[in-house]
């Protein structure tokens, strides 16, 4: 799992040792203001993560917690935590909180 980061947009490419072609997966953090620096933070802890996990687990992280974390910050304008209290009020105010992520 690798991630490349071009114009607010994010392309994850995924493990998948059943298939030849790579498996991606993209999402967008337009309208976030989110910095490139920030996103790659975070996708440095997800690869580490999520690296050599199956692909349904790999696919999940970029619906399931991407997708509504960018969206958190386009629709509420929030800037990026940066205490651990920071970072508990906004992940609780997100709308995947109380998801578990294997």
């Amino acid at each position: 799992m690798r991630y490349e980061i071009k114009n607010e947009l994010v392309t994850l490419y995924l493990d998948n040792p059943k298939r030849a072609k790579e498996t991606t997966a993209t999402q967008s953090f337009a309208g976030s203001g989110l910095s490139e620096q920030q996103i790659a933070s975070l996708l440095d802890s997800l690869v580490m993560r999520y690296r050599g996990q199956v692909l349904r687990s790999q696919q999940s992280i970029t619906t399931v917690f991407l997708r509504p974390f960018f969206a958190y910050f386009q629709a509420t304008g929030s800037l990026w935590p940066t205490t651990s209290d920071d970072w508990q009020l906004s992940i609780y105010r997100m709308p995947f909180h109380t998801t578990h992520f294997a």
